[in-house]
């Protein structure tokens, strides 16, 4: 009997790949094969995961795993010779020279070399290694950057080109250094005179379980993002600490430091500034999270009346509700609008059809 065989790849969302192997014959009998399941972490120091035949191959001579664990990189202090894409290969730099940014070359430092032998600059330079025209140099150079005016220059993040500093250090310390008195939180510089939350509390609450958790991204980001939003009217910083507020379930609580205390708190003192679409309770720079502490409020603002008619008359019907949501990413930047369908919303999946009948007017429906 002629054997036929049929192979494909199915790619799912995010970071998952499904491999179908199915094969049959005509005579209804079929031979199966299996390979070993390897994750990339079952690689050792030396391997990386092939990304094709799926399995752990092992790294060349002065190689090692690269960081993402899918391809090799050369040692500390050997530089590129080869490079197509599939293999590399490497060579060992003289004594005392460290490697380029680019991994491609070996060049003299001026300034001592760092543990991965590149080279290594004071706080504040940056590291120049090619001239304009992109020519290497026969010794690096370590190029101070002009923190005061009128420059207001700071490395950036990768080290290699001087570039104007956040204007938070500028307006505090009229220079890129945001040294005591004045205070350094996340990437912006505070006065010590200004009147920024001191304490926050990083905590995450699960009322139904009755314990809390401390949150690592409350850590890093709740207190800075409240004090710009404060201080500075902040929009991203004013919607991601919105954000914080909403992954404590809008939560309010005695504390005065919590996400959500602190967001209406910065309600509260911004009132000067005004409401916006004729809602009183949406300031310009916030989130729109709370309906007012008002008994039944909330009540009387989702039973009023809806700007847009229905009809269920022949060629005229007009059945649907168009539900459209503006997105923000957990750091606060938009992202677009999105319409809200094929289960956006339900919690539990179903059928395309029970999922959409929950924009439809006049459908009794039940989550």
């Amino acid at each position: 009997a002629t054997e036929r065989r049929w192979a494909c790849t199915v790619f799912l969302p995010a970071s998952f790949s499904v491999i179908l192997l199915l094969f049959a014959t005509s005579s209804f009998h079929a031979q199966g094969y299996s390979v070993p399941l390897l994750q990339p972490a079952s690689c050792g120091n030396q391997q990386y995961f092939h990304i094709s035949n799926l399995s752990c191959v092992l790294c060349g001579a002065e190689q090692r795993r690269s960081p993402s664990g899918f391809s090799c990189e050369c040692l500390p202090g050997f530089k590129l010779v080869a490079n197509d894409g599939h293999a590399i290969m490497c060579q060992k730099c003289p004594d005392g020279m460290g490697v380029t940014e680019d991994g491609w070359n070996c060049i003299q430092c001026p300034s001592g070399l760092t543990a991965e032998r590149r080279c290594q600059c004071p706080v504040g330079d940056i590291l120049v290694e090619r001239d304009a025209n992109g020519v290497l140099l026969d010794q690096a150079q370590c190029i101070y950057c002009n923190g005061t005016s009128p420059s207001f220059a700071a490395p950036n993040i990768m080290g290699n080109r001087c570039i104007r500093c956040g204007q938070t250090f500028i307006n505090t310390s009229r220079s890129c250094d945001c040294s005591q008195p004045n205070i350094l939180m996340g990437s912006l510089c505070f006065s010590i005179a200004q009147n920024f939350p001191s304490r926050v509390v990083t905590t995450v609450r699960f009322g139904q379980l009755g314990i809390s958790v401390r949150s690592v991204w409350f850590s890093e980001h709740l207190q800075v993002s409240a004090a710009a939003c404060l201080l500075y009217s902040n929009l991203t910083s004013c919607q991601a600490l919105g954000n914080m507020c909403v992954m404590n379930m809008n939560s309010l609580s005695s504390s005065i430091d919590d996400a959500c205390s602190l967001f209406q708190s910065i309600f509260t003192s911004t009132a000067g500034l005004g409401f916006v679409h004729s809602v009183s309770f949406w300031r310009p720079n916030l989130p729109w999270l709370f309906y007012g502490d008002h008994p039944g409020l909330a009540s009387q603002i989702l039973t009023s009346q809806y700007p847009t008619g229905f009809s269920f008359k022949g060629t005229e019907k007009n059945t649907r509700m168009q539900f459209i949501a503006a997105l923000y990413d957990v750091r606060g930047h938009f992202l677009g609008w999105q319409r809200l369908e094929e289960g956006t919303l339900q919690l539990c999946p179903d059928t395309e059809m029970r999922l959409q009948a929950a924009y439809t007017f006049g459908t009794t429906y039940r989550l």
